[in-house]
């Protein structure tokens, strides 16, 4: 079930500018935008991202920051936006 904001996508320019924060990211950064519902017992969205990429946040409580933020690109590979530079992975 798809929840949340009205944008379809979240653009790579947006992402890029979020990716900046680096740890301090939280769930409220992307609350704009819609996301999938996965976690059990553990909050996990998923949401996707222009060019057919998915950002995937999970932690234990919505009221803490996330444990991990991964961008995952069309061919698999994978970065956690809360350790990693966005850059590296070259998004298009």
């Amino acid at each position: 079930m798809i929840r949340g904001g009205t944008s379809a996508s979240i653009p790579l320019k947006e992402l890029n500018t979020l990716a900046e924060k680096g740890d301090l990211l939280t769930w409220n950064d992307f609350a704009a935008y819609p996301y999938e519902d996965e976690g059990s017992g553990l909050y996990i969205r998923k949401y996707n991202i222009e060019g057919g990429h998915q950002l995937i946040i999970s932690g234990k409580s919505l009221d803490k920051k996330p444990d991990h933020m991964y961008v995952v690109n069309k061919a698999g590979g994978k970065i956690d936006l809360l350790k990693e530079n966005i850059k590296k992975m070259n998004l298009k």
